[in-house]
Order: C-alpha cells, then sequence, then structure tokens
C-alpha cells in the first residue's frame, strides 16, 4: 500500500473500475496523493502487479462488513421451556415467542418438563404437545420424535419451508375471489 510497493510499473485501475495502463509507481502514488486516495497492490504476482486507487480504510470496513453478512446468523438455537401445569395464557405467550424465533429463521428446542406424579400420567404429554404446536402462530415442523429425559421431554422445531410459493398464494387468491363470488 502507498509507499510500501517498491516495483518500477504497476497496472493502474482507478475507483471506477477503469484500467488507466501500465504507468511508474511513482506517477501512481502522486495520482492517488491528488485524488485522496491510496495506492493499494491487488495483485502483486501478476506481470506487471495491478494496483488499485481507493480509500483503504473504507474498503476494510466494506470487507469486515461483508464477513458479517456471510455468517450464518440463523444458525442459532433458541430454548423454550414450560410444564404439564402452565396455565392457557402462558402457553400462547410462549407459542407467541417460539413464532418470532422461527420466523427469524432460528430453531427452537421446546422443553416440556414433567415433575413428580406428573410421570404417572405420560399419556397427557402427547396432547400437551400438540396443544402447544398447534398454537404456534407460524408453521412449523418438528426435526424428529420428542425424546425423553429424566425430567421430562425435550423436541426441537423449525419453520416449515414452502417449496411452491407462487402456486400457494395463486391458491389463496383464487379461494379469496371464490368467496366473493358465494357472497354476492
Amino acid at each position: 500500500m502507498n509507499s510500501q510497493i517498491r516495483i518500477p510499473e504497476v497496472r493502474l485501475i482507478d475507483e471506477e473500475e477503469k484500467v488507466l495502463g501500465v504507468v511508474p509507481t511513482a506517477q501512481a502514488m502522486q495520482m492517488a496523493q491528488e485524488r485522496g486516495l491510496d495506492l493499494v497492490e491487488v495483485q502483486p504476482t501478476a506481470k506487471p502487479s495491478v494496483c488499485r486507487l481507493m480509500d483503504y480504510k473504507k474498503f476494510l470496513y466494506r470487507q469486515s462488513k461483508a464477513k458479517k453478512q456471510s455468517k450464518p446468523s440463523a444458525d442459532k438455537l433458541k430454548s423454550v421451556q414450560f410444564s404439564m401445569r402452565i396455565s392457557e395464557h402462558d402457553l400462547e405467550t410462549k407459542a407467541r415467542r417460539t413464532g418470532e424465533f422461527l420466523t427469524k429463521g432460528h430453531r427452537v428446542k421446546i422443553q416440556l418438563v414433567i415433575r413428580g406424579r406428573e410421570n404417572a400420567h405420560r399419556e397427557l404429554v402427547q396432547p400437551q404437545i400438540d396443544k402447544f404446536i398447534s398454537s404456534v402462530p407460524v408453521e412449523a415442523v418438528m426435526d424428529a420424535p420428542p425424546k425423553r429425559l429424566p425430567g421430562g421431554m425435550f423436541f426441537i422445531l423449525r419453520k416449515k419451508e414452502r417449496k411452491n410459493t407462487a402456486t400457494t398464494v395463486t391458491q389463496n387468491q383464487d379461494q379469496v375471489k371464490d368467496s366473493h363470488v358465494k357472497n354476492k
């Protein structure tokens, strides 16, 4: 970068991606100073080396932003826990929160805590799970069947992926049109 480039000639590219040709390094540095930019060597192995006029700090900033965006943030696993004795409103709140997580692309681990004599009534567990899943506002599917733990059960939900969104939208529009025709 700038004075660290020790090659006599460079192939120069300006800030607008135009190739200016092969120029002496001193002239390239002078052009960079006149424009208030940096001379950055982008391909040192090429003959002659390729240098670009750019704002180096802005370049580094854009690289760091691109690196952050490329990281998959949707791989996070969120957790929601409730017991067999959860009240109706609390269950709806947990389901709504689960829907928010699923909408953001996260997978959600649902943990159903079973305590004491509730273990003797394991037949009540599946209806509670079904009730919870049906109250989640987003279409979700289980990754695997519920697994038993010493203190309860857990399963992981993920957002159901739509394969044919275009046909689904048109089918919904047709249903709306049909309902309007029937209402008239």
